[in-house]
């Protein structure tokens, strides 16, 4: 399961977060304060009654705060079921906390186990904790699905982060060590590839002078490209790299209408032969007869999924869920502190981001 917060920083109730905090009367009188703290927009005053201001320094803090407890009563809850494998033997409460594996990043979270109806039963527990918050489910933007199987015409995987995960089948010859029948693959969501394609399409709209275009573009192309480039993105970046040339000529001929094409490849495309390699940038020359042009996604591209050395289960990390050993209602997932990529050899977890 998949699932979103609902206004997650403008509903907090001050009075439960405050009763949460216990802290001391001095820190206590600040934190209130300063969610009291009246907001001036144009002519309008506001008295904020709940909710924490989005932007503010604590804000990411006190929400942690608010939403801190989740992942101890699902732990709670679940070692009280009783499980067994599939040869009949009971399984243990340790091993029945790891079936279930909860991570959350600020409002937005997800919830595995290899049965559904626990995944069930752990969405209700969770609205229940929420509503002592005075916060609810965005019950549109939360889903169970299955992670390699269309369930209710839905598409196998989730969105978490801008990453769709999925486990794909694949045959004996294609598993790895541990066997599975399916592997695992983190690609960019089609929705942030929609995206990030209409704003670069709405500023080739707005400007006209190609040093403008460039500048304001390579900012977005170099971002998203670092941000996608630690999972499977080859063909993605690939293919958002035609999409982007196609745009950016079509941005040349309704700047040049009269002018052939021949004139607008000779004027707006260069040989770059830097890195001992050959190919055509978008751009313009400037002084020094330097070339300005638009970065590539295929120049920031990470070929592939990197691995590096296996690290301790131990090291610390935001987010973390393991993999468990039966059952398809599962995912692997670890997001940790620093943008790399890693595989924990003791609990096969993939790190992106």
């Amino acid at each position: 399961m998949d699932g979103d917060i609902r206004k997650c920083f403008d509903q907090i109730s001050h009075d439960a977060l405050l009763a949460k905090l216990d802290t001391f009367p001095t820190m206590n009188r600040q934190v209130r304060a300063w969610l009291k703290a009246k907001v001036v927009m144009q002519d309008e005053t506001i008295f904020p009654e709940k909710g924490t201001p989005q932007g503010g320094v604590l804000s990411p803090l006190l929400a942690n705060i608010a939403l801190d407890g989740i992942e101890e009563l699902l732990s709670n809850w679940i070692a009280e079921i009783p499980a067994f494998s599939p040869a009949g033997h009971r399984i243990s409460k340790p091993n029945r906390r790891k079936r279930l594996l909860f991570v959350r990043y600020a409002d937005d979270f997800v919830v595995l186990h290899p049965d559904k109806e626990v995944v069930e039963s752990a969405k209700s527990l969770i609205e229940e904790f929420l509503k002592t918050m005075s916060l609810e489910i965005h019950q549109d933007k939360t889903s169970i699905t299955h992670t390699y199987i269309s369930v209710d015409n839905q598409r196998p995987g989730f969105k978490f982060l801008g990453f769709w995960i999925r486990n794909y089948l694949v045959g004996k010859t294609k598993r790895g060590k541990r066997g599975e029948e399916y592997k695992t693959f983190i690609r960019p969501h089609p929705q942030n590839i929609s995206d990030v394609l209409r704003k670069i399409k709405i500023i080739l709209r707005q400007n006209r002078e190609v040093p403008t275009v460039v500048e304001r573009l390579n900012p977005i192309i170099r971002g998203w490209a670092n941000y996608f480039s630690t999972v499977a993105s080859k063909k993605t970046f690939s293919a958002m790299d035609n999409k982007l040339m196609i745009q950016l000529m079509r941005w040349a001929k309704r700047k040049h209408p009269t002018r052939p094409k021949v004139w607008i490849r000779n004027r707006y495309l260069f040989k770059d032969t830097r890195n001992g390699k050959s190919r055509l940038r978008f751009g313009y020359m400037g002084k020094n007869k330097k070339l300005l042009a638009f970065r590539t996604l295929r120049k920031l591209l990470l070929l592939g999924i990197r691995k590096s050395p296996a690290i301790r289960a131990s090291t610390t990390m935001i987010l973390s869920i393991g993999l468990s050993e039966v059952g398809h209602w599962e995912i692997v997932l670890l997001v940790s502190r620093f943008s790399a990529l890693f595989e924990i050899r003791t609990t096969n977890v993939i790190s992106v981001i």
